[in-house]
């Protein structure tokens, strides 16, 4: 099973505390550099419940305990914007430091951007969603750096009991939902929503050559009405 790397290690201390600290700054949008001080974020335990819960400063600086040398689950709500939930690993240091630009929650505006995106997408409105973009982590363009999209990436979520819930895209322009799309295409762009509450493995396969696919999975969080968001979804290009 792959994890999204969302919490960096520090270095190890000697023995292995029950809990770490996730130390970091939780901003008011993706991408943004506003920080959304009172923001409260939770954590979660894989397979269990509530771990503990905190609440930024007015400068967005947080301090939150979490299980250590686990999987974790963020979620972080504020007045006026979605909750978003995240997944990470914790190690066995006292404290870890969350990069800047790891934690946020969504925006009305942003939200109302996205699902309008896929207007006509089943599940719209109802449940929890995830929305991201699948890019390639081990390929970057030489120039800038940036990692390439997924054309060929199937997303879907599946539960414990086996339910699965089949991913949106968009047209190859990007610009709206296509209901005859069956892959990422152009933009990399998917959206799964209308999922009930609870622990699911999202799952990302990809063809690399005709008839040959790869793919990941990770461990998400979906809330109601909240959004996991995966910018991106990171997979591996096997060489």
């Amino acid at each position: 099973m792959r994890i999204a790397p969302l919490f960096v290690l520090l270095a190890a201390c000697d023995g292995i505390p029950d809990e770490v600290t996730l130390q970091g700054t939780v901003f008011s949008d993706p991408g943004t550099t506003e920080r959304l001080g009172g923001a409260t974020l939770t954590s979660h335990v894989l397979d269990g419940g509530e771990h503990a819960s905190t609440t930024a400063d007015d400068e967005g600086r947080f301090e939150l305990l979490a299980p250590s040398n686990a999987t974790v689950f963020v979620d972080v709500e504020a007045q006026g914007h979605v909750r978003s939930s995240f997944t990470g690993v914790t190690g066995i240091d006292g404290a870890m430091i969350v990069p800047d630009g790891t934690m946020y929650a969504i925006t009305e505006a942003t939200w109302d951007e996205w699902t309008s995106l896929f207007d006509g997408c089943p599940g719209v409105g109802e449940g929890g969603a995830s929305i991201g973009e699948v890019r390639i982590s081990n390929l970057s363009d030489p120039s800038t750096g940036e990692r390439p999209f997924v054309t060929t990436a199937v997303v879907t979520l599946e539960d414990s009991e086996g339910e699965t819930y089949e991913a949106c895209y968009l047209d190859e322009e990007g610009a709206a939902y296509d209901p005859e799309a069956e892959v990422t295409g152009a933009s990399g762009r998917f959206a799964i929503f209308g999922a009930p509450p609870g622990e699911y493995l999202l799952v990302v396969a990809y063809e690399t050559a005709e008839g040959v696919w790869s793919g990941d999975h990770y461990p998400v969080r979906i809330t109601e009405g909240g959004v996991t968001p995966m910018f991106p979804l990171w997979t591996d290009f096997e060489l």
